[in-house]
């Protein structure tokens, strides 16, 4: 519809009408909530220029434009061209607006969070700081907003060790956000899941513990059970469980949030490019490293905890193979033109519920987010159905590899080899998880 308003402006107003860039705009924030980035960029850019000639470059528009430029690059990791979009967008408003207006808290909150992606912690806290100063003056007490900034300074203590004044912030936020939502809110769960890491890190491990299963229990109550967050919480548990030796709990709760992960990753995955699909599996190496680290390096050495190292191993394996040989676009060049069209639905499903997943809570309630990751999931499960009744190489596709699939297809007498290198994670240091060299390690199946 958007697309259709955007093509009746262009007839009625001409191509660089102001009203065109406020369409290019929606359009492009819709783009970018379907994971179409390409499409999202093209069309911020294009308003902010339309804004620029029509408006002039130190019009409001243009600064509100730049800065939902500046949150898209940050999504694809483009933090460099992040920022620069934000000091532009904050030079704009400074000149516009009262020092003290929210909509320069927001730019210099949003700046804030991408030096702290950076590691320029002095640079972020300060930023951090303003906004707050800001947003203090200008809003209500307990507004959610003040709390976003108070996250973000307890953040910066907490990753410099500074536990006392963290805990502090972390708890002023938590009261604000109680006081705005009730109880059950991701953002609540956020902030206690962060004080589970700091009792962690302090090893108060009871406390910890008691923490991440609240964190837990209020994500299981307003998201889906298979929801990334729910897997982070899962694997705090199993972490902190092995510390305090109770492994097969701890073996337990890494099995199910691997498993849970690895469903996620066939819907996140199918709608991706073979490039994009390449990069997100990277990011998944630390997850690997800790499965493997926990077979070997944790004292452990269970037939359960091998057979989940080696299973991740083979998954993360096919994953980057499938990539490499464009098997999702193979197997559509196969399908009947009905059927390719099924298979375009599906991406297109797939692409909304990863991006709803991924999205900011602050755009739906709790119950809003249920209904639609439900009617979602539902739609997605019946278009793989009908793809799988017309398609073994699809159905093929849809199913889990296992060490014991693996083991079945080996011919007699013969043994797979899988030779990995690995980074030590070490569970029990908080101060460098990371320190060890990489090893190799041999697994035989």
């Amino acid at each position: 519809m958007l697309e259709d308003a955007l093509e009746i402006r262009e007839e009625k107003l001409g191509e660089t009408h102001p009203l065109i860039a406020v369409t290019l705009s929606s359009l492009a924030t819709l783009y970018q909530q379907q994971g179409q980035y390409i499409k999202a960029k093209n069309n911020f850019e294009r308003a902010i220029s339309i804004q620029e000639i029509e408006l002039g470059i130190d019009h409001p528009d243009v600064a509100t434009s730049q800065n939902s430029l500046a949150i898209l690059y940050q999504e694809l990791g483009n933090y460099s061209e992040a920022v620069n979009l934000l000091k532009q967008a904050l030079e704009i408003r400074g000149k516009s607006l009262n020092a003290n207006h929210p909509d320069i808290a927001i730019v210099i909150n949003n700046l804030a969070f991408l030096y702290q992606s950076y590691g320029y912690y002095p640079e972020a806290l300060a930023g951090y700081k303003r906004a707050l100063e800001i947003r203090q003056a200008s809003l209500n007490p307990n507004h959610p907003d003040i709390a976003l900034s108070l996250m973000g300074i307890a953040a910066i203590h907490h990753s410099q060790d500074q536990y006392s004044e963290a805990l502090n912030q972390y708890q002023r936020a938590l009261e604000i956000f109680e006081t705005a939502f009730g109880e059950h809110h991701p953002d609540i769960a956020t902030i206690i899941n962060n004080l589970g890491d700091l009792y962690q890190e302090q090893r108060e491990y009871t406390k910890a513990i008691l923490y991440h299963e609240n964190a837990l229990e209020i994500r299981k109550t307003i998201l889906e059970d298979n929801h990334p967050y729910i897997v982070q919480s899962l694997n705090h548990l199993a972490s902190l469980n092995l510390i305090q030796g109770n492994t097969s709990t701890a073996v337990s709760l890494f099995k199910e949030a691997a498993e849970t992960q690895e469903e996620n990753l066939s819907n996140v995955l199918t709608p991706l490019s073979e490039k994009e699909k390449q990069l997100y599996i990277n990011t998944l190496q630390g997850t690997t490293n800790i499965l493997i680290s926990l077979d070997l390096n944790s004292g452990i050495n269970s037939l359960a905890s091998k057979e989940l190292a080696l299973t991740t191993i083979l998954r993360r394996k096919g994953r980057i193979l499938d990539s490499v040989a464009s098997s999702f676009q193979r197997i559509r060049q196969r399908l009947s033109p009905g059927n390719q069209k099924i298979l375009d639905d599906l991406n297109e499903t797939l692409t909304e519920l990863s991006n709803l997943r991924f999205s900011d809570f602050s755009k739906h309630s709790p119950e809003q987010y249920r209904i639609e990751v439900t009617r979602l999931e539902n739609q997605a499960n019946e278009l793989k159905t009908t793809l799988a009744r017309q398609s073994a190489e699809f159905l093929t596709e849809l199913e889990l590899v296992t060490h014991d699939t693996i083991r079945t297809l080996l011919p007699n007498q013969s043994a797979l080899v899988e030779l990995v290198r690995y980074s030590p994670f070490d569970f029990e240091n908080h101060q460098d998880k990371w320190a060890a060299p990489e090893h190799y390690v041999a697994y035989v199946l």
